[in-house]
């Protein structure tokens, strides 16, 4: 990373473009990648204060007071719900700002005067800016403490006629104020593919600026408009499969691409994380011990071989009982055809074990049967005959 943080700013002299949203989710993304990243809200509306802070009271300092009285910046700054970014944020009193600098020696670089003052913002990678949306004093400002600009345009006709005056007045800041300003790209935002002038800007935007075009847009979603009630970015709003975190994420890694910046860096989470690492394997450690014993006992162990044998051994006699089964349920049909021998048969128990040895007496029982009925019926003739 270079020895001071890349100075970033969203702006659009046209109102709802997308240019906060942008700035929040922005800043988010390039701090999942373990980037430092703190936002300047110059908002008057203060729309990213309100998501990554919270509204300031009165009697709170701000921004405001940095441009207005020479305030420490360092003093204005605090984490916000976001993981990895800081802000400095935005009060009722910015709303003065600009009539106060317009009678200051060397307005135009006020902002960039504090940063350089201030020891936390050398610390960061990235400062984002978020801007009003006019060209006031307060945008000129980030302009000029800016290193890039990322211009965000929604997919209407009224946006895109703006555009000329916009870039006349960096041209001119160019020119006179700074030199290093750089135009990083141009955001296509509110992408919506079923309504035809979405096409219509897209292609003169590519016809006017071709390769300055980020390479994807930023779809509409209602989860933008959702996201910020919550004080959520779309990261910590949509699941990871969401359409607006697909979006912002494709964002930073090309932002980090035109930057020449690797897609991300070890942050100063990571040595904990590293140091945290080792102990999972000496939890798990015990009980791959456990495991691999009860394995090796099971192997050693003379009933593990023996286990498996009943379970073939009964698989044998199952499909022996099926056959002996299916043979008795044929002798039993054959004898039940016999008119006198109905009673035997229907008084066996059913849970009577056929696939006994020929020799049990059970199985013998039916022929006894049958020899004592042949017995008794000669008997019966010498009766009548007498």
């Amino acid at each position: 990373m270079a020895d001071h943080p890349i100075i970033l700013s969203i702006a659009n002299q046209k109102g709802g473009v997308g240019k906060t949203t942008t700035v929040v989710n922005l800043a988010a993304g390039l701090a999942r990648q373990g980037y430092r990243v703190m936002v300047l809200d110059l908002d008057i509306q203060a729309n990213a204060t309100h998501i990554l802070y919270r509204p300031l009271e009165e009697d709170e300092p701000s921004l405001a007071e940095v441009l207005l009285e020479d305030a420490n910046l360092d003093e204005t700054i605090f984490e916000s719900n976001s993981p990895g970014v800081w802000i400095c944020p935005s009060g009722e009193t910015m709303v003065r700002v600009d009539l106060a600098l317009a009678g200051v020696l060397g307005r135009e670089e006020a902002l960039k005067r504090a940063l350089e003052d201030s020891e936390t913002a050398s610390t960061m990678d990235f400062i984002v800016i978020d801007t009003s949306p006019y060209l006031g004093l307060l945008t000129v400002n980030a302009l000029v403490a800016s290193d890039q600009v990322i211009v965000p345009v929604s997919c209407e006709y009224l946006p895109m006629l703006g555009l000329k005056l916009f870039l006349g007045t960096i041209r001119t800041i160019q020119r006179r104020l700074n030199s290093g300003l750089n135009i990083l790209g141009y955001l296509l935002t509110m992408y919506d593919r079923r309504e035809r002038i979405t096409f219509d800007v897209e292609r003169t935007m590519k016809n006017h600026f071709k390769e300055l075009i980020f390479s994807r847009p930023i779809r509409i979603n209602t989860h933008h408009k959702v996201s910020p009630s919550r004080r959520q970015t779309i990261f910590q709003y949509e699941p990871p499969s969401g359409r607006g975190v697909e979006d912002y994420t494709r964002l930073t890694r090309e932002v980090l691409q035109r930057l020449e910046l690797p897609e991300s860096v070890e942050s100063s989470e990571t040595p904990n994380q590293t140091e945290t690492q080792p102990d999972a394997p000496n939890e798990a450690a015990p009980k791959q011990q456990e495991e691999s014993t009860v394995a090796a006992d099971v192997t050693e162990s003379p009933t593990s071989d023996t286990s498996t044998t009943p379970e073939t051994s009964d698989t044998v006699e199952t499909s022996g009982d099926s056959d002996a089964s299916n043979t008795l349920e044929t002798e039993q049909a054959a004898e039940a055809s016999v008119p006198s021998e109905p009673a035997p048969s229907q008084s066996e128990p059913p849970s009577t074990p056929p696939v006994s040895s020929p020799s049990s007496p059970q199985a013998s029982s039916p022929t006894n049967a049958e020899s004592n009925n042949a017995d008794s019926s000669p008997a019966k003739p010498d009766n009548n005959t007498t």
